[in-house]
């Protein structure tokens, strides 16, 4: 089953158009890097607290306006919310940071999740050295920093040993998201919303960037 993409009234079937933004992302990472919205990597970053997260069943996001930026990185069950409107459904193996300011809510039921969570101060922005809102991490191979983070939150560890370990933990998000790139990220969200009709409109608003790009 999939959808389509109207362009001038010609359907074009979403699993070509996969393929190719997967496709097309490589060659563009590769010779000019790619334009992420996310936080800048060349400002200051300013560490507040963390913690590992375990959700009850059917348990549900708090409904809030965060002041802060929080980075969510989930290896177990669903965590389910609305940001500013729009749904998320953060899986094992990915993370995500909620934007300061943001109004979340927990519109639904999450599924048990597991995960750390870190409030911090951050400058958005959009460039090739920003860590992506969004992405994937490996979480075998981070677990052992993801749970020293949190014994150092709940241990006698200064805050700067904490933002230290922090840092270091968003420079390996970075590094190892970089090949992901923004492509992939549309491929994704071509995937999760197959059921509906999606424009290059729709996506040109989603992701910022003009239909001719895209």
């Amino acid at each position: 089953m999939f959808s389509l993409l109207y362009h001038n009234r010609n359907p074009i079937n979403i699993v070509f158009i996969t393929i190719y933004i997967d496709n097309i992302t490589v060659w563009r990472y590769t010779y000019s890097g790619d334009v992420m919205r996310g936080i800048d990597l060349n400002c200051p970053i300013t560490y507040k607290h963390s913690s590992l997260r375990f959700f009850a069943e059917n348990e549900c996001h708090i409904d809030r306006v965060c002041r802060d930026d929080v980075l969510l990185l989930v290896y177990e069950g669903i965590l389910r919310f609305t940001e500013n409107g729009k749904e998320y459904a953060i899986t094992p193996g990915q993370y995500h940071i909620q934007q300061q300011g943001s109004t979340q809510l927990g519109h639904c039921p999450s599924d048990s999740p597991k995960y750390l969570y870190v409030h911090f101060m951050g400058t958005w922005a959009d460039h090739d050295q920003v860590l992506p809102y969004t992405g994937e991490f490996d979480y075998p191979a981070m677990k052992e920093l993801l749970e020293r983070l949190d014994r150092m939150a709940h241990e006698k560890y200064t805050l700067a040993e904490q933002s230290a370990l922090f840092l270091q933990i968003l420079s390996t998000l970075y590094r190892e998201g970089r090949p992901l790139a923004k492509g992939n990220e549309m491929a994704a969200y071509l995937r999760q919303n197959y059921r509906q009709n999606i424009t290059l409109t729709q996506l040109s608003q989603e992701f910022h960037y003009s239909k001719n790009h895209i």
